[in-house]
Parts: structure tokens; sequence; C-alpha cells
């Protein structure tokens, strides 16, 4: 779905301090299979993207994956 924000998370704590942040978010994941954010953006990707760098640059994390609709990109904190 063209309106999919997921993105890559390393732990379980800090995927559940991204869910903290983004409205409408759900941690999904394991430790075996990797955790992953995913958030429906409705029309605000710049917005929530900001928000995914925030928490980036917040939890020391140097960059990770986002995959938009069908998409994969790497954002960085900076």
């Amino acid at each position: 779905m063209k309106n999919d924000l997921r993105v890559g998370v390393p732990d379980a704590a800090r995927g559940r301090s991204l869910v903290a942040r983004l409205a409408h978010s759900e941690l999904t994941g394991s430790d075996e299979s990797g955790w992953m954010v995913v958030t429906s953006v409705n029309g605000d990707l710049p917005g929530a993207l900001t928000v995914v760098r925030e928490w980036l640059g917040t939890e020391g994390i140097e960059h990770t994956p986002v995959h938009i609709g069908d998409r994969t990109l790497t954002m960085t904190r900076e």
C-alpha cells in the first residue's frame, strides 16, 4: 500500500521508542526475524520522516532502512 511506512529498528526497546513518537504505528517482528515499526502516513510523509530522523538522532543510530510503499531507502540521522 502506498501510504505504508515501514522503518527497520535494531531492537524492541528502540522500536517501542519510535512507536511512542509516530501516531498510529505498531512494532512488528522478533529477535530472530528483525524488528520493524509500521504506520500509515495518510498524506504526511514529510512529517513522519522528520519524526524518524529525530528518533535516529535521539537513539544514536547512524542509519536505518525505510520502506515507503514498494521503495526501500536508507535514512540517516543527518
